[in-house]
């Protein structure tokens, strides 16, 4: 039985070398996760962080896919959003709120879904 065992372990582990791996790498709510953005210093620090990001999944040809909270899009927020898309990256959307639809009913949360697709219909 170890014999079989064995045989089945070295046969499933040669399998296994052979297929590509895949990966996807979702970042939740962009353009800034969990950011303050009241001083500019703390502005300064998130769009240094947001950059190195985007340079790091570029430089490691990592695809990733970013999800938008639209009612937190602030003034001058969107050319970071462009910018992720220009890189090569995927974006959707992570309504508009971001509420929690365990604690809501379908239709309102419909309604907010809704509302971020005519935001983010523009990028």
């Amino acid at each position: 039985m170890r014999s079989f065992l064995i045989a089945v372990f070295s046969f499933v582990s040669f399998l296994s070398f052979g297929q590509t791996r895949e990966i996807a790498i979702t970042i939740d709510d962009l353009p800034f996760v969990a950011s303050k953005m009241d001083t500019p210093g703390n502005q300064q620090r998130a769009i240094e962080r947001f950059d190195r990001l985007v340079q790091f999944l570029v430089d490691n040809q990592v695809p990733a896919t970013g999800f938008i909270i639209a009612g937190a899009i602030g003034k001058g927020q969107w050319a970071f959003l462009e910018k992720f898309k220009a890189a090569g990256f995927n974006l959707g959307s992570h309504t508009y709120s971001h509420y929690n639809l365990n604690t809501m009913n379908v239709d309102k949360y419909l309604a907010d879904v809704a509302r971020a697709d005519k935001v983010l219909s523009a990028i």
